[in-house]
């Protein structure tokens, strides 16, 4: 019951930190939550990615996520198109997508390496 409760903890941590405007970071939040440092170090990303505290964080995922498309849409309009530089367009969005991401276990980077040496 207790690791359950951590686990609810730790989505609380990580949408205090979203409110804030904090930068996200996952360990922080499963410390704050109570866990040992070992702990925080090494379970972080299968502590943020069980079912309860995913259960936790489905709403802020599905609102953040409506916010993205709006945001989408938005920056289509010629209006907004004409104050922003490309950069800045795409620096929004790729900043709420990584949120999401990170919040939601999916991965942000491509890890799969292939190297290939003949000689």
């Amino acid at each position: 019951m207790k690791e359950l409760n951590n686990r609810k903890r730790v989505a609380q941590k990580l949408i205090e930190q979203i409110h804030k405007g904090e930068k996200i970071n996952k360990e922080k939040a499963v410390r704050e939550a109570g866990y040992k440092e070992s702990t925080a170090r090494s379970r972080t990303t299968d502590i943020v990615n069980s079912e309860q505290c995913q259960d936790e964080l489905k709403t802020l995922l599905s609102k953040m996520e409506e916010i993205r498309e709006k945001d989408i849409n938005e920056l289509l309009t010629d209006e907004v198109r004409a104050k922003l530089t490309p950069r800045d367009r795409v620096d929004s969005i790729d900043k709420i997508s990584k949120n999401i991401q990170l919040l939601s276990g999916k991965a942000t980077a491509n890890e799969r390496i292939e190297i290939n040496w003949t000689e």
